[in-house]
């Protein structure tokens, strides 16, 4: 199927663009409950992942050994935006660990976080790889490939201890094969993988739902409680993980990954969900993400000010003016339909 429109965006009152994608929403069993657009739609999985690549570090026997705390799990899965208490935590990872922040190998790019991005350049400092969005993640691979002995160089490469076992958990976890034919590298270096929105969604209603036994059970449980327990470690400010994880408190586990794609677990439902904005566009996938929550009748939200529950947000310009909206705009077969409302702010360049 072809992708259907997802995001609108309204500009004077008239249609001003389209962002087109994929939703899809299974139970633990990988049975299709909702989808718009193309269930089985391929794309590279890229960040959304992240939950489940740190199950080999969780399962294995010398994990407690390092004293990790839940926050630390937490920062491990992030996509961060590198403020102040995202560094903190990624150093007291690599502290715990045995390793330094020399050892990372997923490069360097300045903070996304603006206050922490001009701090660095007024110090006259160079962005290192601590700052980079997924220097959790490569922290805990470290911890992984330190606690079983593996080299620490070359931790990145798809023939590397850590890799194949981060690709084994991923496949466990999805029910999906991934493909050598269908591979790439990821922005911080590891490989990546394209594979059906279908398998992502069940990867993530399985974490929902812990529908495994012994250690990986108790791994999935304590990496969906970590990442709802400390939402701001997930993202950042104004970020879609962050908001969604806070717009209801303990109902709901987002990560994104880039090029526009979502996963999301509702433990409460025992569901899955799986989005792809088909133009890879990422700024508006919050809004699609929050809108399925609504579609699914998960409430109450944080709808004042235009808090983290709006699914509408308001576009401004430079000037503080209301030029525009970008609003969600599907439904299912048979919706769950909860009024949608917001104000949020996006401020754009005119």
């Amino acid at each position: 199927m072809n992708a259907v429109p997802l995001i609108l965006s309204e500009r004077g009152g008239s249609l001003e663009s389209t962002r087109r994608g994929h939703v899809v929403v299974v139970n633990d069993r990988g049975d299709l409950v909702h989808s718009i657009g193309d269930d089985e739609y391929c794309t590279f999985y890229r960040s959304a992942v992240k939950p489940f690549q740190v199950l080999p570090l969780m399962e294995s026997d010398f994990f407690e050994s390092f004293g990790f705390e839940d926050r630390h799990v937490a920062v491990m899965v992030a996509s961060h935006s590198s403020q102040p208490e995202h560094s903190k935590v990624v150093r007291e990872v690599l502290r715990k660990a045995g390793v330094t922040e020399a050892d990372l190998e997923c490069g360097a790019h300045a903070p996304a976080h603006e206050p922490s991005r001009d701090r660095l350049a007024r110090a006259g400092r160079t962005p290192g790889a601590i700052h980079n969005n997924c220097s959790g993640k490569h922290a805990g691979m470290l911890a992984l490939a330190k606690g079983n002995g593996w080299p620490l160089t070359g931790y990145i490469h798809a023939d590397h201890p850590v890799q194949i076992a981060a690709r084994r958990a991923v496949e466990e976890v999805t029910g999906v094969t991934l493909d050598d034919a269908r591979s790439g590298i990821d922005g911080c270096g590891i490989p990546t993988h394209s594979a059906s929105i279908r398998g992502l969604a069940h990867g993530f209603a399985r974490m929902a739902t812990g529908a495994f036994e012994g250690r990986r059970k108790a791994a999935m449980v304590r990496v969906r409680e970590s990442m709802m327990k400390f939402p701001v470690l997930i993202a950042g400010e104004g970020r879609s993980d962050t908001d969604l994880m806070a717009a209801r408190p303990g109902a709901v586990f987002s990560k994104v990954g880039a090029k526009g794609v979502l996963g999301m677990g509702i433990p409460e439902r025992g569901l899955g969900v799986a989005i792809k904005i088909e133009d890879g566009f990422l700024a508006d996938i919050g809004l699609a993400a929050m809108h399925v929550l609504r579609l699914l009748g998960i409430a109450p939200w944080n709808m004042e000010n235009g808090g983290s529950g709006a699914t509408t947000q308001i576009v401004r310009n430079w000037a503080g003016r209301e030029v525009g909206t970008d609003y969600a705009d599907f439904v299912f077969e048979e919706p769950v339909l909860i009024e949608a409302v917001g104000a949020g702010i996006n401020r754009e360049a005119v």
